[in-house]
């Protein structure tokens, strides 16, 4: 899910990597997440703790409903 989510805000945020929808988090995935928390003025840690989670689930709400209307 953080994977898909992550390639439709990459979809309004450019400088974010796509990554391929595995299901497994690896490094390719924690880089994205990297890059995510540094345009969003988190720590860039790669880790999807509670506040990147809720961050990412919210950026991905509004991406894709700008992409409805």
């Amino acid at each position: 899910m953080i994977q898909e989510q992550l390639n439709a805000i990459g979809n309004a945020y450019s400088q974010i990597p796509k990554v391929a929808v595995t299901g497994q988090y690896n490094e390719q995935t924690a880089e994205a997440v990297r890059t995510f928390q540094s345009i969003f003025s988190m720590p860039a840690t790669g880790i999807v703790d509670f506040p990147t989670w809720y961050r990412i689930s919210g950026i991905y709400v509004a991406v894709t409903r700008i992409a409805e209307g």
